[in-house]
């Protein structure tokens, strides 16, 4: 079992991610599963509709605004590399900001084919990182938020999957 990959599977969880929902069409013979970045096909795919979806989660307007050339993906050919493009110079942005840990390494050629652990890492980073955006709009006014997005990851790369749910 992939304790990295089930972390992010939760993330999407808690975020509300409903792949009867949320992938259709084209997406909807992806496996959500904590493997979905090692099987052999759609990983491309994967990457696009969850990235896509925890960036609407973050910010639903930047969302639309930087994919706005790209999404809805209709001519998959283009508009497929075309928004994994921006979703990179996106997470290249989180990365230099300080939003995903220093130990998450973010590359261009990653997202070429959007497949392994260095992938999983980048997702269970942003996954964790939204999450706690998300959790700090909503308890904005509640100091018993205390964890980092950055503390948080770490806790849950190194094994502690609970950290996720039990923020506070």
């Amino acid at each position: 079992m992939n304790s990295i990959g089930e972390a992010f599977i939760d993330n999407l969880k808690l975020l509300g991610f409903d792949p009867i929902l949320h992938a259709v069409g084209m997406f909807n013979r992806i496996l959500f599963d904590s493997n979905m970045f090692t099987h052999n096909a759609d990983n491309n795919k994967a990457f696009e509709i969850t990235s896509h979806f925890l960036f609407e989660k973050l910010d639903a307007q930047q969302t639309k605004k930087k994919f706005e050339h790209c999404w809805p993906i209709t001519d998959y050919k283009i508009h497929s590399r075309l928004y994994r493009t921006a979703a990179y110079t996106w997470l290249q942005h989180l990365k230099c900001n300080g939003d995903l840990p220093s130990f998450v390494v973010v590359r261009r050629s990653y997202f070429e084919d959007c497949h392994g652990d260095h992938i999983t890492d980048i997702m269970l980073a942003l996954s964790t990182f939204v999450l706690h955006c998300n959790i700090q709009r909503e308890l904005s006014t509640n100091d018993s938020l205390k964890s980092t997005p950055r503390e948080c990851i770490i806790a849950c790369h190194s094994g502690c999957i609970d950290c996720i749910t039990n923020v506070g």
